[in-house]
């Protein structure tokens, strides 16, 4: 069981967090006249997965996720009928259907990414050196963390 300090800090954080990701948030949706589609956490963090990969099949896709093949089939239609992804029969195997993003799909996250920088930035310009070296070491450790996490589901799923 996590301590007192622990518990209180992880609160302190979840009342913190709406703040800052409503900062980034309107920064991302209304920066320089730029508007984007509404999408769900989950089909950003796909459309991610993919760009990442440049091809993946649903099943390598739902394993990122940690979805059910399923609901991640659902989430690829979504993507699909919203003319952000494709599928296609996999180059090295014809029987096997792979994920690409589309020409929109790559520039959607190509202009996501750049307003996200420039929301960060803008963060990070508030601060001073120290605080900016000490925010980015903050988030660092926690990647360093997330990775620690995926690694015990991958192992123990």
């Amino acid at each position: 069981m996590p301590s007192p300090s622990t518990a209180a800090r992880a609160a302190r954080i979840i009342r913190l967090m709406p703040k800052i990701m409503g900062s980034i948030m309107l920064s991302r949706t209304h920066m320089a006249g730029r508007r984007f589609p509404d999408l769900t956490f989950p089909q950003y963090h796909a459309l991610g997965v993919i760009s990442g990969q440049g091809t993946c099949s649903v099943n390598e896709l739902a394993a990122h996720l940690r979805l059910a093949q399923s609901t991640t089939s659902q989430l690829v239609d979504r993507l699909v009928r919203a003319g952000f992804v494709h599928r296609e029969n996999s180059v090295e195997d014809r029987r096997r259907m792979v994920v690409r993003l589309t020409p929109d799909g790559k520039t959607m996250m190509e202009k996501r990414t750049r307003a996200i920088s420039d929301a960060y930035q803008r963060i990070l310009g508030c601060l001073s050196r120290r605080d900016q070296a000490a925010f980015e070491h903050a988030f660092e450790v926690f990647a360093g963390v997330a990775d620690k996490i995926d690694a015990a589901f991958r192992d123990n799923p």
